[in-house]
């Protein structure tokens, strides 16, 4: 009867449990140089936050508001009608259709011209919240490559820790 080789069954013993210690020390590495990462992103997405919150903001305003309770708009429009009694009065016309048609066409335009000011104000305010989550969304990305990268090295980790 061959003799049992207990050195060899005792080495094996320990050479498993260092692997396997070996093991939870590289998957405990690897949790702990994702910290820095994920503290990263989240303070990415606090800086982002008021950008995103801004561009949001812009597209539930753009198109749905109405510009004539914007401040000065009534101003604007006041002065310019002003403008054109005056000058219909000056000219004895202040009754007149031409007066009216002036009135008409200033109105139209004023009203188009603000209209356009503010849509171009709105989509300058949307590029931001786009920027910001495109920004965001980046950053999150190469956290979750670096987290996917990590969760390989830990399985393959574990994995030589229990073969």
């Amino acid at each position: 009867m061959a003799d049992f080789d207990w050195g060899g069954l005792l080495g094996g013993l320990a050479g498993a449990g260092a692997s396997i210690y070996a093991a939870k020390e590289n998957s405990n590495a690897a949790r702990e140089a994702l910290q820095p990462q994920q503290q990263a992103v989240q303070q990415v997405t606090a800086n982002q936050s008021p950008y995103l919150a801004l561009g949001n903001q812009a597209a539930s305003l753009l198109g749905n508001e109405d510009i004539s309770k914007l401040p000065g708009y009534q101003r604007g429009l006041g002065q310019g009608t002003s403008a054109i009694n005056r000058r219909a009065a000056a000219s004895g016309n202040f009754n007149s259709g031409n007066r009216y048609k002036a009135l008409e066409q200033f109105g139209i335009d004023y009203d188009q011209s603000k209209t356009g000011e503010r849509q171009n104000q709105l989509m300058s305010l949307l590029n931001y919240g786009q920027n910001a989550a495109g920004q965001l969304g980046n950053v999150q990305t190469g956290y979750a490559n670096s987290a996917s990268r990590s969760g390989i090295s830990q399985s393959n980790s574990n994995m030589a820790g229990i073969t």
